[in-house]
């Protein structure tokens, strides 16, 4: 037994030497890592120290100003309105005096909207609802009649404007050729063989020579008007109910439509006064007077218009000369009746050098020289004057 147990303890001691070598190989196998070497930072500079500036002053803190007060805001004025002009009221004197709101040339086109006595009613674009003569308008597919060949009376005047006003362009003698080539009612548009144009009194122009008589052909070539532009004044037109005026077209059933004007100086009217119209005048001139028609402003002559303040005309009755033109219209481009000598004329009022007359029932203008204050036995006589009195209707 003690044998045994010897070999069981040699058996350990052998067991326990060969664990020993075998952990000692085991520690020589696993090889020992090499120290991680730190590598050595370089070397860093010292820095330098920088001299410490030496401490300022800390200025005092200033005072924050107050604040100012903000004005409060003004209301703003009411602005100011203008007063209206003063106006007075004034009559027209004559038929057929207009406020010109335009002119139109050769050519121009219309918005004709109506009709109204010898007038059309045209929409402008500038100027709105105005008044146009018709005679100087072509409607739809009309044109001028085929022109011819007339003759002038003795001093017939030929002019630049289809009213025959102020100078004559041209002065002719008895029987001067002149071609036709379109006529207005009581003016023609003519052409002489020297290329001039112009316009003529129809009155004036004979389809045939004239025979030479000792007086001379009938009417001169000036009518004495005062030369200058009378424009034709207007009547307040609401409706253009006061337009009146004789005319010498017919009137036919009427379309709406486009229109041409044929002539050059047409002139459109805002309104159209017949003698005895109130007239709304805004400031009285010397020659011409502002006046207010329609809600738009225009001239007319002053010497058109009968005011309140005005002296009364004294009518007088007088006598015509030979042969004298009676005209309807006061610019005189209509046909005149011829009076016989010493046809009674009842003088209603004077403008410059043309008399307001009735001549039986009708109310036109004469020329002051062809009216006499006395019954004429071989030519003279003189015209009448104004003088005092009271205001009092127009005659008609």
């Amino acid at each position: 037994m003690k044998r045994i147990g010897w070999i069981i303890l040699a058996v350990l001691l052998i067991a326990a030497v060969i664990g020993c070598d075998t952990n000692r190989a085991a520690e020589v196998v696993t090889a020992t890592p090499e120290p991680t070497v730190e590598p050595t930072a370089a070397p860093t500079a010292e820095p330098t120290e920088e001299p410490t500036p030496a401490p300022t002053d800390t200025p005092a803190p200033t005072d924050t100003p107050a604040p100012t007060d903000t004005p409060a805001p003004t209301d703003t004025p009411e602005p100011t309105a203008t007063p209206a002009p003063e106006s007075e009221t004034a009559k027209s004197k004559v038929n057929n005096l207009g406020v010109v709101a335009k002119v139109f040339a050769d050519g121009d086109e219309l918005d004709v909207t109506a009709q109204q006595g010898d007038f059309y009613v045209v929409n402008d674009p500038s100027e709105g609802s105005i008044l146009v003569e018709k005679r100087f308008v072509f409607m739809g597919k009309e044109k001028a009649a085929k022109s011819y060949t007339g003759y002038a009376t003795s001093r017939a005047g030929v002019y630049d404007n289809p009213y025959l006003e102020g100078k004559t362009v041209k002065t002719l003698t008895l029987n001067t050729k002149v071609t036709v080539n379109d006529v207005y009612g009581d003016v023609v548009h003519v052409k002489l063989s020297d290329k001039t144009e112009g316009y003529m009194s129809l009155a004036e122009v004979s389809k045939k020579k004239n025979k030479t008589t000792g007086g001379g052909g009938t009417g001169g070539g000036s009518t004495g008007k005062d030369g200058g532009d009378i424009a034709l004044s207007a009547s307040p037109m609401q409706g253009f109910e006061t337009v009146n005026v004789a005319s010498t077209l017919v009137t036919a059933k009427f379309t709406a439509g486009k229109g041409k004007i044929h002539a050059d100086g047409v002139e459109g009217y805002y309104a159209v006064y017949n003698r005895g119209d109130k007239v709304e005048v805004l400031e009285k001139g010397k020659t011409r007077s502002t006046v207010l028609a329609n809600g738009k402003t225009g001239e007319v002559e002053t010497d058109l218009l009968m005011f309140e303040d005005d002296a009364a005309y004294k009518e007088w009755e007088g006598y015509a000369k030979a042969d004298a033109p009676f005209h309807l219209q006061y610019r005189l481009y209509d046909v005149p009746s011829l009076q016989k000598k010493n046809t009674k004329v009842r003088v209603l009022d004077e403008c410059g050098s043309l008399l307001i007359v009735k001549v039986g029932s009708k109310v036109g203008v004469m020329l002051s020289t062809d009216v006499s204050t006395k019954k004429v036995t071989t030519g003279g006589g003189g015209g009448g004057g104004n003088s005092g009195g009271e205001w009092t209707d127009p005659v008609l």
